[in-house]
């Protein structure tokens, strides 16, 4: 939430009010929703910890959960607002992030669809000290499968 209202991530800056825990009205819950002078910006946060190949991939197990998150944020894009899925990568070891088709080829599948369809997806490195957790540089988000 701090993140997003010091504007960390350059696309979504510029809303007015930030709500966390927000009920989409279809039984799910967003993480955020972002409210600004051009519309609202429903956001998902989903840690990031599997590294394979060199890439942070997500999941790490089969996600009902996450595909539906991910149908709820079509439904959103859908009904005129934008919708953005933001994974915190918490290693330092990738500068790839892409989908794990070999773990959940469902959800991995979705993800990629809803990227053509105007998800925003951004991929964030975080450092984790005794501050506390800051996000860090972006890794290049590819969605398509391994060639």
């Amino acid at each position: 939430a701090s993140a997003l209202a010091r504007g960390a991530i350059e696309p979504w800056r510029g809303f007015k009010e930030i709500e966390a825990e927000v009920d989409d009205g279809e039984g799910s819950r967003i993480d955020f929703r972002l409210r600004g002078p051009a519309g609202d910006l429903w956001v998902e946060v989903k840690n990031t910890t599997l590294r394979a190949e060199g890439e942070a991939r997500f999941p790490d197990a089969v996600t009902k959960r996450g595909l539906k998150h991910i149908h709820a944020l079509v439904d959103r894009i859908e009904s005129g607002d934008r919708a953005g899925l933001l994974f915190v990568v918490s290693r330092a070891d990738a500068s790839v992030f892409r989908p794990a088709y070999a773990i959940d080829p469902a959800y991995a599948t979705a993800l990629a669809a809803a990227q053509r369809r105007g998800l925003e997806i951004h991929a964030r490195h975080c450092r984790i000290d005794k501050r506390g957790l800051t996000l860090g540089d972006a890794l290049a988000v590819q969605c398509g499968p391994l060639p």
